[in-house]
């Protein structure tokens, strides 16, 4: 098996389980729907388990195009199927796993194909596919699908753009002498990358979908989604170091300050736990956005690391809230002590990835913070002032929530414990705990990265 396997055999299981999850469902009721996550599940897994033994530098040609594993794109590829298995785990306790499942697989494999494809113009091209495929993960029983089809509309615009600065650089090729052609290159590269990582003023259609249409989907583009166009942004400077012109690096700074406050802010009107971890995931991103626009390898690095550890905390929330239990009516028996502790378990798990997410000392958010701030200028202080504003903004919105739960009418929940759902949380807690206490070894291994990724000069 090779690099063709990474990347249809995932497009093929998910297309199909979406394609027979409706039959599976209606013959085999839950036992279809559980068939169909262990299958998904299963595919993530070995197509992670390749990733992780191919050989350096794998190559190949099928489809007609070029595929190449770079040494970059194994730890990609890696994360890519980890968080993908992570989530249909989480999925498959839940009513919103049966349509989350097939199109998360999918995606995830079209995403492993943007990594392996060369030239770096077709991986840009497919990307927005790759992301539209989430939509059909939006149930029927949806309240709301503003959020996934804005979102489905922001993630196609920046289609032109691309095909545009690809072509400029091919130009490039025959006038290297015209610095004009690459500089507008470069510029038109900014609404894309604004566009796909839906830094302000588009991150409200995170919000709407996790809060109206599942959590699940937003929090498989919050991980796997985010950290694929960062590996692109950089692959492309990689390629082209005089892209990386001081016009985009101002603009996405801008956009990535931008975000993290105003996401922040926007975070203390939250009531609700998912729309309260959208805010709060798109504040984060907006500080990983600006460590990267930093352009050294200590800055670099602070902000791979607080991408990955935004991710855990993603991970952790949203398992959490896979489904949040009920508050138990008053009326009724006293519950169950093991239901207790699920429920106290999955609060804490919650709280800490929202503290996690606000950068509170002395979680993994905080080193990540503190990393990057090390990389700024000295007269950046009004930055790491907006940063704090966000934050006291993300912990008055978890105090709402926690509030807002509290006081709502009692209702009389299912109080069996779920097993499975709770293993996986405690496992994501402790990872996040790890990544508090010894962050030093992930920090090192991520500089060296950032370092080879972006080793030419800032012009």
């Amino acid at each position: 098996m090779g690099l063709d396997w990474l990347v249809g055999a995932p497009i093929a299981v998910g297309a199909l389980v979406y394609v027979m999850q409706p039959l599976l469902t209606r013959f085999l009721r839950i036992r279809g729907f559980r068939l169909s996550a262990g299958v998904c599940l299963l595919t993530a897994v070995l197509c992670l388990d390749l990733a992780r033994r191919l050989p350096q530098s794998a190559a190949g040609a099928f489809w007609s195009q070029h595929w190449v594993l770079s040494t970059a794109g194994r730890p990609m590829l890696v994360f890519i199927f980890l968080v993908t298995a992570i989530l249909l785990l989480a999925a498959s306790a839940t009513a919103e796993g049966a349509f989350f499942c097939g199109p998360a697989l999918t995606s995830a494999g079209m995403l492993s194909a943007v990594i392996l494809l060369q030239p770096l113009g077709l991986a840009f091209v497919l990307l927005p596919a790759a992301l539209a495929v989430l939509v059909l993960a939006v149930s029927d029983s949806a309240s709301d699908t503003r959020g996934p089809y804005g979102y489905l509309g922001i993630v196609s615009l920046p289609i032109p753009f691309a095909l545009a600065a690809f072509a400029l650089l091919q130009r490039v090729s025959l006038f290297p002498d015209d610095a004009t052609l690459l500089g507008q290159s470069a510029l038109l590269i900014a609404p894309c990358a604004i566009l796909w990582l839906m830094l302000f003023p588009f991150q409200g259609a995170m919000r709407l979908w996790a809060q109206r249409a599942g959590a699940f989907a937003p929090a498989f583009l919050w991980t796997v989604k985010d950290a694929v166009v960062v590996y692109l942004l950089c692959a492309l400077w990689r390629q082209y170091p005089a892209m990386r012109t001081e016009a985009v690096t101002t603009i996405l700074g801008i956009a990535g300050v931008a975000t993290a406050v105003t996401s922040g802010v926007w975070a203390g009107a939250q009531s609700n736990p998912a729309a309260l971890l959208a805010c709060a995931a798109m504040s984060e991103l907006g500080i990983v956005v600006h460590g990267l626009m930093v352009g050294t390898a200590r800055g670099t690095g602070g902000a791979l690391f607080l991408l990955v550890s935004r991710s855990v905390a993603v991970l952790l929330c949203t398992c959490a809230l896979s489904p949040m239990p009920n508050r138990p009516a008053r009326s009724t028996s006293p519950p169950p002590a093991g239901w207790l502790l699920e429920t106290a378990l999955r609060w804490v798990a919650f709280v800490l990835g929202i503290l996690a997410l606000s950068g509170i000392p002395p979680l993994a958010g905080f080193v990540g913070r503190r990393t990057i701030s090390a990389a700024l200028p000295p007269t950046s202080s009004s930055i790491l002032l907006a940063w704090r504003a966000a934050s006291l903004g993300i912990l008055f919105g978890l105090v709402r929530v926690g509030w807002t739960w509290w006081r709502r009418p009692s209702e009389a929940g299912p109080r069996e414990v779920r097993i499975p759902s709770l293993l996986l949380t405690l496992a994501l807690l402790s990872c996040a705990l790890w990544l508090a206490l010894r962050p030093q070894p992930l920090l090192t291994l991520l500089s060296t990265l950032s370092g080879g990724w972006l080793k030419p000069p800032l012009l």
